[in-house]
């Protein structure tokens, strides 16, 4: 048999193969089905013959049976094989099957990345009597409502993956590779609490994390044997899921175990969130990672306009060599990711996002540290858009743990006079995951893009990034938050002169409008619409503003439990209402979230005429 050797390819789907089915080697050994429920840790029990996972949790494979990937602990002599059948939930990421010790040590996993657009396959190698990370990343988008069949194989140093999809009830192949991996991997053998093998998801203690959102309808494990190709198997098309992404553990770095706010002032408000104004924290213990691996960084704030300054910086005491820090740059309307090589040298990289407009934000940060080039992969997603990837002059170096050389802020950068170059308004989360790949729960990403184009139904028209309204309909957003008594919407738009229509308006299906924000060219007002919770009473607060004038706008709506500010530009509104807001959930035909028009009894009506380019709600944002 000969093994072919490549870098990380993806076969377009342009095989005309008539063959459903591939042939597999006639000596199998006798497989582990893995959806057996002899083998399962956990009640659970398929639907229509596939298991349908949320995103939260997949099951472990219990510990007391015989179950096993390899009798042999290290290479060159282990070889294993994994066959799943699958679909995906439409961008989410997660693993399909992982064996893992008691904590961060992955002796196989596979894990496939949305944001990357690719499977990761993660082994654990024995580097000089020191057990790190080996991960080899394969290029796939995987499509929604599509089922793919995968082989994942490993024999001595090479790793095999094919996987294939059905294409009108034939099984064509989309990835065929085989990679060189180190000779010195090394397993555990019988499942135990440090040896645990799970199924949708990656074990960490006793919790799952990063767990798969869509259908598993096979997961087989041929131990110690290495398959050439995938063995012959008949194909049921299993809808995928709508669910979201999984779950992990990120480290809170405005926690106050480990920084401390240093500067002039940084109050924590009654929502949670922290005014800055010229302060910054300072972390007394800094996240570890694994170095072959990297990070993220997810942040949620609400810059000031026109301000300008450092998101975060790690850096030497007077801040003259920035390891890694991003920087908010009001005057350049972009986000700068200033760097150290572990060769010595520096460098930035530009990425076109502004933040520095008064508005809730999210910003992500993921660092890939070594890639296949030998350099870092630097990639930042502003609001659940990327702003693309780009690559470092080198690896990017660290100073490692906190001491007086090795200085780490959130909000501000080192310098010899303390701190400098501070970021003002408000910051509301800042974590770090140590993995450049997994993704952060749902509870972190607090900040939702109303004008996500992911999100959005066919009829939405962008120009230049900005979503465009014509005044003939709106644009229905398909997926739903439901709002907290506290919550803070942003907006940037520009509405045509004289124009009179609804920015946005969450409705049932006959109108009833739970909160909106209409703006009137002719009478010059912009009116807010609400229902209190309790009550179907349609209530109304109108201030004067005249935004309809053919201008770019800067609009923040806070709503805390009975109070609303509105902030237009420089002008500021306050007023009472009568309750608290009330919502509906989830989206569906008598619950409806548009931009552009609002839902009435007779139809849509009241369609705004301009463009929008952000719409930003954070939900337990807000203090009046």
């Amino acid at each position: 048999t000969t093994t072919t050797t490549t870098t990380t390819t993806t076969t377009s789907t342009t095989t005309t193969s008539t063959t459903s089915t591939t042939t597999a080697s006639p000596m199998l050994p006798e497989p582990f089905n893995l959806l057996d429920a002899m083998y399962r840790d956990v009640p659970v029990e398929p639907i229509n013959g596939a298991f349908l996972l949320d995103g939260k949790a997949g099951f472990a494979i219990s510990s007391s049976t015989n179950v096993s990937l390899t009798s042999k602990a290290s290479s060159p002599s282990v070889r294993f094989s994994a066959v799943a059948t699958f679909t995906q939930a439409p961008g989410s990421s997660g693993y399909l099957v992982a064996l893992t010790d008691a904590g961060l040590k992955r002796y196989f996993g596979v894990y496939y990345s949305a944001i990357s657009a690719g499977f990761i396959v993660f082994l654990t190698q024995n580097d000089g009597g020191k057990l790190v990370q080996f991960r080899q990343r394969v290029s796939i988008t995987l499509q929604p409502q599509t089922t793919y069949r995968m082989l994942v194989a490993v024999r001595g140093d090479v790793l095999s993956v094919q996987v294939m999809t059905e294409i009108a009830g034939t099984m064509i192949p989309v990835v065929d590779s085989s990679f060189i991996v180190p000779d010195t991997l090394v397993f555990c053998t019988e499942l135990s609490s440090n040896c645990v093998l799970s199924v949708g998801q990656r074990t960490y203690g006793v919790s799952p994390v990063s767990a798969w959102s869509g259908t598993i309808s096979e997961m087989i494990v041929y131990k110690d044997a290495r398959l050439l190709d995938l063995p012959e198997e008949s194909y049921a098309l299993v809808p995928s899921t709508t669910m979201g992404p999984g779950d992990v553990t990120p480290v809170n770095l405005l926690d106050s175990t480990i920084s401390s706010i240093v500067g002039q002032s940084s109050t924590q408000r009654a929502d949670g969130a922290f005014d800055m104004v010229g302060g910054a924290f300072l972390l007394r213990s800094h996240p570890t990672y694994d170095p072959t691996g990297g990070f993220q960084i997810l942040l949620n704030v609400q810059q000031y306009a026109f301000n300008s300054g450092y998101l975060f910086a790690k850096t030497s005491q007077r801040g003259d060599v920035r390891y890694y820090a991003l920087f908010s740059s009001s005057e350049r309307s972009n986000l700068a990711f200033y760097y150290q090589t572990t060769g010595g040298a520096s460098g930035v990289l530009n990425f076109a996002g502004d933040i520095s407009d008064g508005l809730p934000h999210e910003i992500l940060l993921q660092v890939v540290l070594v890639n296949t080039k030998g350099t870092s992969d630097i990639t930042v997603l502003l609001d659940g858009v990327s702003l693309g990837t780009q690559q470092t002059a080198g690896v990017v170096a660290d100073c490692g743990e906190a001491t007086s050389a090795c200085v780490f802020y959130v909000g501000a950068r080192s310098s010899s006079a303390g701190v400098e170059h501070e970021m003002s308004g408000t910051l509301q989360t800042a974590q770090w995951l140590s993995d450049p790949v997994e993704s952060f729960p749902a509870s972190s990403q607090i900040v939702f893009n109303m004008k996500h184009p992911d999100i959005l139904d066919e009829t939405a028209v962008f120009e230049d990034n900005a979503l465009v309204l014509d005044d003939l309909s709106g644009v229905r957003v398909l997926k739903n938050v439901r709002v907290e008594s506290r919550f803070t919407i942003g907006l940037r738009f520009v509405q045509r002169p004289n124009d009179f229509g609804y920015l946005f308006a969450k409705t049932d299906n006959l109108g009833l409008r739970y909160y909106a924000l209409y703006s009137s060219g002719s009478s010059r007002t912009v009116s807010l619409f609400y229902t209190v919770e309790g009550s179907t009473t349609q209530q109304r607060l109108s201030f004067v503003a005249d935004i309809a004038d053919g201008q770019e706008h800067t609009l923040v709506l806070v709503v805390s439990g009975s109070k609303v500010s509105l902030t237009i530009d420089t002008a500021e509104f306050s007023a009472n209402l009568v309750g608290q807001v009330a919502d509906c959930e989830p989206i569906s035909s008598s619950c409806l979230l548009y931009l552009g028009q609002r839902t009435s009894l007779s139809g849509p009506s009241l369609f705004f005429s301009g463009s929008i380019s952000t719409a930003t709600l954070a939900n337990g944002l807000g203090v009046v």
